[in-house]
């Protein structure tokens, strides 16, 4: 049970951490396989088109709850002695997320480097090797834990980090209580019947 001591920045920010956690495992699941390899780009557009474009939307899901989780863990190291050393080590964790910011807040720079073309994308995240020309060559493309957010943010570190952070507030604060398992009753059956009726 959560003490009622416990700063309001703490559910907030085990909030944000929880749905970047889910974003990032949604990431992972996504997949793109090239079916029309002998084709041009221009010939088979929809499924390559279909992958960014859900893989930018989990893309900036993720962001957004980072920069929120940071917000109230800059609170909390300010807050509580005991997880100040902790938020610390969080926020220089996610300093690079300042350069994803600049980069989302001037929209020309993003078109310039990504826009809506699949290749720069997948360069920029680490998708395909930068010296790869056009991807209806690529058979596959999937997201790792080397997928960078943002073109700067390597995927599977930063949520080792964030369910690290979360582990941490679950014990401290018992966030996330244990639902106890209910256990099987077998019916009694009266003397002189069976369980069939």
């Amino acid at each position: 049970m959560s003490s009622p001591n416990t700063p309001g920045c703490v559910y907030l920010l085990a909030d944000h951490l929880d749905m970047l956690l889910a974003a990032g495992e949604d990431l992972q699941k996504l997949e793109f396989e090239n079916l029309y390899s002998d084709s041009s780009p221009e010939e088979n557009p929809t499924s390559i088109q279909q992958f960014v474009r859900q893989a930018r939307e989990l893309e900036n899901s993720a962001i957004g709850r980072l920069m929120c989780a940071r917000a109230q863990a800059s609170q909390l190291e300010g807050d509580d002695e005991r997880f100040a050393m902790l938020a610390r080590l969080f926020l220089l964790g996610t300093a690079h997320v300042s350069d994803v910011l600049q980069q989302f807040k001037n929209p020309e720079t993003t078109a310039f480097d990504c826009g809506g073309d699949p290749i720069n994308y997948a360069t920029s995240r680490g998708l395909v090797a930068e010296e790869t020309g056009c991807l209806s060559i690529v058979e596959k493309l999937s997201i790792g834990e080397d997928f960078r957010l943002g073109g700067h943010i390597e995927l599977g570190p930063l949520l080792d980090l964030c369910a690290q952070f979360l582990d941490s507030l679950d014990t401290q604060f018992g966030l996330f209580p244990e639902i106890p398992a209910v256990a099987e009753v077998e019916p009694k059956v009266p003397e002189g019947r069976t369980a069939f009726f």
